[in-house]
């Protein structure tokens, strides 16, 4: 028997008034009946309060038992002209059984309740007051040759304590196994590109606990074993045996099978994972808003958090009702970050440039954990123009704080974008190129290998035009007008940035307006 179990053991006699019965455990005396009048004498407290004597048998029960119960247990019995004695051996062994267990609503499982069956052993199983075979049934079976519980299709209605007995010529054996049912939902809906991590629900992988995942009738992945052809975007975690899929696309739709057989149980899971189209990357103008949706249906118990980089902006703990925002690094979002309660989608208001890179988005729950990435363009209205006099330096700022580690950075002039400066940081590189377009930057050029920012020194009329910088990775788009002027005219740089603007605004109002006149006059 295990720890926590139940025992009764038998006096095979019905007790009869003038009957002394003593019960013994390694010599002392622990329970006994004189005179129709039962008492427990054990003096250990914690030991006496897990005895119970039955008056009318003379039978004395150990519920709860431990390893320090195990020894000789002796039964003396006084009557007129016999006194028998009976000696029980009772060994407890650390609780390697199922004693309770967690589950899907969907699973089949079976529980291995009992491992060492004697000849003659029978078993009962009992809910509540029902008995196996006397209205206890259905989707539940137990396999009387090994005590073994099968659940198939389980509901939430299967969640509750079952009690398994060992019956023995001269003792039983009580079990209690508690099964919990989750109402969580099987299907896990992702979109293209996505990583997915299916959970098997175990913390850690014993010796000889066996793991296969099936895509289909396919085996796709196995703990303890081979599967020939493994798909190269799944890896299989040897702790827990979790499945994790990544970059998914529009093939890797359908049902994924795991098969748990371990000590204690063998269990089937099923997760329907159907694929949809990706979502397009947002690109949006400075000061607009930007909606990120998280596309997935949530679950009231899923954790759900937004990155920017790798930096926390935005969490929900649905099971604790939490909804919050963190403004980042140097205050970037101050006031800017908006959580939907119902869509659990993250708003940026009032965009800005710096806003450009890549959102990541991780939704966790006990089936599973989905991560998917989201690349968001912000680009400026016009552009930022930016004046100065003839021979000065001009610095063009990209505002970022800093380049991500595995990004690359580029600067590019003019209508056929030539490129003027790079950096690749995971190659640790930071280069002008002030050979281009006849050499015209010679020596000109300074690169701030930390932010991008780009300085031009001893600047010339040759330096007007457009430059763009922009990052591979985070997705990140800055464009700038430069105007060279020969002398100062007075005015300051802000008021020449506000005429080239309001000379923009002039020359797309009368290409406007010249539209709207030759559609009049065909109206006409």
């Amino acid at each position: 028997m295990m720890v926590g179990d139940s025992v009764t053991l038998y006096t095979d006699i019905k007790v009869q008034k003038e009957d002394v019965i003593k019960w013994f455990f390694k010599k002392t005396p622990i329970a006994e009946i004189n005179e129709g009048s039962s008492d427990i004498t054990a003096s250990d407290v914690e030991f006496k309060a897990r005895l119970q004597l039955d008056s009318q048998t003379g039978d004395l029960k150990i519920r709860n038992i431990n390893t320090i119960d195990s020894g000789d247990y002796k039964l003396e019995i006084s009557r007129t002209g016999e006194s028998p004695e009976k000696i029980f051996n009772v060994n407890v062994l650390p609780d390697d059984e199922v004693r309770s267990v967690t589950l899907m609503v969907g699973d089949s499982v079976t529980l291995h309740t009992y491992r060492n069956k004697k000849q003659g052993d029978e078993f009962s199983l009992f809910r509540g007051t029902l008995r196996y075979g006397e209205g206890l049934g259905g989707r539940l079976k137990l396999d009387n040759q090994t005590g073994s519980l099968n659940i198939t299709n389980i509901a939430t209605t299967d969640s509750g304590p079952y009690d398994l007995q060992i019956s023995r010529s001269n003792y039983t054996v009580n079990r209690r196994i508690t099964v919990t049912v989750v109402a969580d939902v099987k299907s896990v809906s992702v979109m293209d590109g996505d990583s997915v991590t299916l959970h098997t629900g175990l913390t850690e992988i014993q010796t000889d606990d066996q793991i296969l995942w099936k895509f289909g009738e396919q085996d796709i992945a196995c703990l303890k074993g081979s599967v020939h052809n493994t798909p190269s975007n799944i890896d299989l975690n040897c702790q827990t045996g979790d499945l994790n899929i990544r970059n998914i696309q529009k093939d890797h739709d359908g049902d994924y099978k795991m098969e748990i057989i371990t000590r204690r149980m063998i269990l089937h899971r099923k997760y329907y994972m159907p694929v949809i189209d990706a979502m397009k990357s947002p690109s949006v103008k400075e000061g607009d808003s930007v909606a990120l949706s998280t596309v997935t249906e949530t679950q009231n118990n899923d954790l759900i958090q937004w990155l920017f980089g790798n930096i926390t902006i935005g969490m929900i703990n649905q099971t604790a009702q939490q909804f919050l925002t963190y403004n980042g690094p140097v205050q970037r979002f101050r006031h800017r970050l908006e959580l939907d309660h119902k869509t659990r989608s993250l708003t940026i208001t009032n965009t800005k440039t710096t806003d450009s890179g890549h959102y990541d988005l991780k939704i966790s729950s006990s089936r599973c954990t989905i991560n998917r990435r989201i690349i968001v363009t912000v680009t400026g209205v016009f552009g930022e123009s930016v004046s100065e006099v003839k021979g000065n330096s001009v610095t063009l700022v990209t505002g970022l704080t800093e380049i991500q580690t595995d990004d690359v950075l580029e600067w590019r002039f003019g209508a056929e974008r030539n490129r003027i400066a790079r950096i690749n940081k995971a190659a640790g590189v930071a280069k002008t190129y002030d050979e281009v377009l006849g050499g015209i930057f010679k020596d000109r050029l300074k690169l701030d290998d930390k932010t991008g920012s780009l300085t031009i020194v001893n600047v010339r009329s040759t330096d007007n035009g457009d430059y763009e910088v922009a990052t591979d990775i985070a997705a990140f788009k800055k464009t700038f007008t430069v105007i060279v002027s020969d002398s100062d005219s007075g005015l300051s740089p802000g008021a020449i940035a506000g005429i080239v603007v309001a000379v923009l605004v002039a020359v797309a109002a009368a290409v406007a307006g010249v539209f709207y006149k030759k559609t009049k006059s065909q109206v006409l």
